[in-house]
């Protein structure tokens, strides 16, 4: 059956996927240029059988954004960034609160901090804050970052 070995298939790209993000998980800081080159290959995984992206997909960009931030390159944290927060807004039960929404608008937050953005940088935490508090918790870390990011 053509759509039982389309399945599979996936499957394994799916575990590949996952493979390779630990794999970027254990890369040093200074080999960001080998850390892209895995989450380049992830990304080709994180896909179904018709083409469409898995919800892992997401991880994959909110890894490229906390390498890109490490690596201080605000403009290529902010668009993985965006992208991980476009993908996660697409998954979400509810867009109106998600804690992955919330870790997206985070990010965005964390790559405008960086870019020198101050007003952008507290508009998106307070945005992340209200998804990261109302699904994660107040004591959460990443509610505690936006909470500090949304301070200024």
């Amino acid at each position: 059956n053509v759509a039982e070995v389309r399945r599979v298939q996936a499957a394994r790209g799916e575990l590949a996927a996952q493979s390779l993000l630990i794999e970027t998980l254990l890369q040093p800081p200074a080999a960001a240029q080998a850390a892209r080159e895995l989450l380049q290959r992830a990304a080709q995984l994180c896909v179904d059988a018709d083409g469409a992206p898995t919800a892992l997909m997401r991880r994959v960009h909110v890894l490229r954004a906390q390498l890109e931030l490490r690596a201080h390159d605000p403009a290529a944290a902010a668009h993985a960034a965006g992208a991980a927060f476009s993908q996660a807004e697409y998954e979400a039960v509810d867009s109106g609160s998600s804690a992955w929404v919330g870790e997206g608008l985070l990010l965005r937050a964390r790559a405008a901090e960086a870019s020198g953005d101050q007003r952008a940088m507290q508009a998106l935490a307070r945005q992340s804050l209200r998804h990261l508090e109302g699904n994660l918790g107040t004591e959460h870390p990443m509610a505690q970052m936006a909470r500090r990011l949304a301070a200024g």
